[in-house]
């Protein structure tokens, strides 16, 4: 028997003035889900996440996260502003129950070759996107959320990340334009089309053979198995 999801969203509905861009989302994530999640430009994926981690809420419907559930998310751009070190600002993604253990810390600085002594805000973009992503690795989640993850990474950065999330035994759900990078580490698809979210288990030979992550179509949904 499958084990019960760790977070649900049931009915959906956001308005962001006279534009509904939720008008029922519908889905859930398993405890070893690999999600990427697709739609065309503006089709408000980056929103979604937002409403997934607690941050944004919706107008309507339903956000459940089953207790003791730990999410975490490397955003498009790291918010370092307010921290003076690089160690104050990856010390803040350590939990409460983690706050003593300043270890992990250390062993993250030293993972990606940085000072924690350093400002974050003279940090390259690359190194800065690293900070990020080893920021949410940090408290050890249950789900990590990434949206665009591969920006400002140079190769070395996106086979690092790739072994990283491959090493990962918790959820994820990406946003990336990276076809190569969503179809090593990810399983099925979420398609955000017109407000709405249809899950594709399928969809990943699709993104191998060309169809475009840009697209304002809908991708094709590969034949069932039993058809």
């Amino acid at each position: 028997m499958a084990a019960p999801p760790l977070l649900t969203l049931a009915g959906i509905r956001l308005e962001l003035g006279a534009t509904t861009l939720f008008s029922g989302v519908d889905m859930a994530v398993g405890p070893s889900d690999r999600l990427c999640l697709l739609g065309r430009n503006g089709a408000g994926k980056s929103t979604l996440l937002k409403i997934i981690e607690g941050i944004t809420e919706a107008d309507g419907g339903e956000r459940f996260v089953r207790p003791g559930t730990e999410i975490a998310t490397v955003r498009q751009e790291a918010d370092l502003a307010g921290f003076s070190r690089l160690f104050d600002y990856l010390e803040s993604g350590l939990p409460p129950s983690m706050r003593d253990d300043l270890y992990r810390v250390e062993a993250a600085l030293d993972e990606v070759g940085l000072s924690g002594e350093r400002d974050p805000l003279t940090l390259s973009g690359g190194e800065q996107r690293k900070a990020a992503i080893i920021r949410a690795f940090l408290a050890e989640p249950d789900i990590i959320l990434l949206d665009e993850p591969t920006n400002h990474l140079d190769l070395p950065g996106i086979e690092w990340l790739e072994d990283r999330l491959a090493e990962f035994r918790g959820a994820i759900i990406i946003i990336s334009h990276d076809r190569t990078f969503l179809s090593r580490l990810t399983s099925a698809c979420l398609w955000l089309d017109r407000g709405v979210v249809k899950r594709l288990d399928k969809a990943l030979p699709l993104l191998k053979n060309g169809w475009s992550l840009n697209s304002s179509a809908r991708p094709p949904i590969p034949p069932s198995s039993t058809s």
